[in-house]
């Protein structure tokens, strides 16, 4: 109990009968612009710029997500716009 080999890594999700899914870098997750304004990003270290307009819905893969949230205000816009 307690052994680190034996945790799951913070990758690692439980579905709902238990089962392990594993999450990798291109993992889609669907993205919702929950705001009533236009939301815009960049990730200068790709080139990679995305816009949302108010409702729009985008599949994003997870390895973006997560660079996002090493942006100055990525995790804001994730967790109070996306």
């Amino acid at each position: 109990m307690g052994e680190r080999g034996n945790s799951p890594s913070p990758y690692f999700l439980f579905g709902d009968k238990g089962d392990n899914i594993m999450i990798t870098q291109t993992t889609m997750y669907n993205v919702k612009n929950r705001s009533s304004s236009m939301v815009v990003y960049r990730i200068p270290e790709t080139n990679l710029r995305r816009e949302f307009s108010p409702g729009e819905t985008k599949r994003i893969p997870f390895g973006e997500l997560e660079k996002l949230t090493y942006q100055p205000g990525g995790k804001e816009l994730l967790e109070n716009f996306l």
